[in-house]
C-alpha cells in the first residue's frame, strides 16, 4: 500500500532553525533598505507563517498503530486515499511557507521596484501550474491577464494586492477540500475499518452475546426457586410459561424441595460454566474494545489536524490580505486563537 511521506519533528525543527537562521539574516539589510515603507513587514510576516504552518500532520498511519494494524492491508484504499488527501493538506502549507520565503528573498536580492514585480511575477507564472488553475476555475487567458495586470504594478505591494483575489480563490478551494476529506474519506475509513473489527470479533460477540443471554436465565430460574420457598407459589409457572431453554428443568410448577434442591445443584453448575466461558472471553473482547477505542483516537486526531489546517489558511489568507493592505504587524493575524480563527473563516467563506 501507498504511504505518505510524513517530515518527522526533528526535521520540522531543523526547518524552523534554518529558515530563523534566513530571516535574522535577511531582516537587518531589509529594515535599512526599506525603512519608513510596508515592504518591511514582509520579513516578520513570513517567520510567523513558518512559525504557524510549520507542524506535524496528522494521519492514520499503520506504523503508529497497535490494535489497528492488523486490518491494514493493501485493499484499504479507502485509507490510501484519505493519506493521498491529507498529502494535499501538507503541500498546500508548504507552498505558502515556500511563497512567504520567496518574498523575502525578493525583497533583499532586487534593488527597485520595477525588479522586484518582475520577478514575483515570474515566481507566481512558474509555481502556478495548469491542473491549479483548472481545479480554481481559471482559463488560460484569465491566467494571462491576471499576470499582465501583476506585471504593471508600481510596487511589489501592489503586485501582492493584484494576486490577492486569487489566493481567496485557492483558500476557498483549501476549504473545500477540507471539507471533503471530514464529510467523505475520514468516514468512509472509519466504515472499512469498523466492519473489519465487527468481521472480525463477529464469532466472540455472537458468543458472549449468547452466553449472557444464557446466564440471565440461569439466575432469573434462581430467583423463580427463591421466591416460590417465600411463598410466591406463581413463580415457578410463570418461568415454565416462557418456554426457555431453563425453563425445561422444572417439570412441575409447584416442585418439592427435593426436586428444587437438584435444580438449584444444576443451575450453579451451569452458572459456574457460564462464567468460565465468559471469563475465558474476556481478553478477545478487550482486543475488541481496545481497537474501537484506538479507531476514535485516530479518528478525533485527523479531525483535530483538520480544523488546526482550516484556521492556519484562514488566517495566513487574511494576514496576506492585510500585509497587501498597509495593516502594521500582518504576521500577529496569524496567532492561532479561536476566537481570531472563527472570525476569519467567517469573512472568508462567507458565500
Amino acid at each position: 500500500m501507498k504511504r505518505s511521506h510524513i517530515p518527522t519533528a526533528r526535521f520540522i525543527w531543523n526547518l524552523v532553525i534554518v529558515s530563523t537562521l534566513l530571516f535574522s539574516q535577511a531582516c537587518t539589510s531589509i529594515t535599512e533598505k526599506f525603512t519608513g515603507t510596508k515592504q518591511e513587514e514582509i520579513t516578520p510576516f513570513a517567520q510567523k507563517t513558518v512559525e504557524v504552518l510549520v507542524v506535524e500532520n496528522i494521519q492514520i498511519r499503520d506504523n503508529e498503530l497497535i490494535h489497528l494494524r492488523r486490518y491494514v492491508d493493501d485493499s484499504l484504499v479507502e485509507l490510501d486515499e484519505l493519506q493521498l488527501h491529507m498529502e494535499k493538506v501538507k503541500r498546500y502549507r508548504d507552498k505558502l511557507i515556500a511563497y512567504s520565503i520567496d518574498l523575502v528573498r525578493l525583497t533583499e536580492h532586487y534593488e527597485n521596484d520595477e525588479e522586484r514585480v518582475a520577478a514575483y511575477a515570474d515566481r507566481i507564472e512558474q509555481t502556478v501550474d495548469t491542473n491549479e488553475l483548472n481545479r480554481l476555475g481559471i482559463s488560460e487567458q484569465e491566467w494571462a491577464t491576471i499576470l499582465a495586470d501583476i506585471r504593471r504594478q508600481d510596487s511589489l505591494l501592489d503586485a501582492l494586492r493584484t494576486f490577492q483575489p486569487v489566493i481567496n480563490t485557492a483558500a476557498r478551494d483549501f476549504e473545500a477540500l477540507i471539507f471533503r476529506i471530514e464529510t467523505d474519506l475520514v468516514v468512509a475509513v472509519r466504515k472499512e475499518f469498523d466492519r473489519r473489527i465487527e468481521a472480525n470479533f463477529l464469532e466472540v460477540n455472537e458468543f458472549l452475546l449468547r452466553q449472557s443471554d444464557i446466564r440471565n436465565e440461569l439466575l432469573a430460574a434462581m430467583i423463580a426457586i427463591d421466591k416460590y420457598r417465600r411463598g410466591d407459589e406463581q413463580a415457578i409457572a410463570e418461568l415454565r410459561q416462557m418456554k426457555t431453554l431453563v425453563s425445561k428443568l422444572f417439570a412441575s410448577s409447584t416442585p418439592n424441595e427435593k426436586q428444587l434442591l437438584k435444580i438449584e445443584a444444576d443451575l450453579q453448575e451451569r452458572i459456574k460454566n457460564s462464567t468460565v466461558l465468559i471469563t475465558e472471553l474476556n481478553s478477545d473482547y478487550a482486543n475488541y474494545e481496545h481497537a474501537r477505542a484506538e479507531l476514535d483516537k485516530k479518528e478525533a486526531e485527523v479531525f483535530d489536524a483538520l480544523t488546526v489546517a482550516r484556521l492556519q489558511i484562514a488566517t495566513w489568507t487574511l494576514a496576506h490580505q492585510a500585509l497587501v493592505n498597509g495593516v502594521k504587524a500582518p504576521g500577529e493575524w496569524m496567532e492561532l486563537s479561536v476566537k481570531a480563527a472563527k472570525l476569519a473563516g467567517s469573512v472568508l467563506y462567507r458565500p
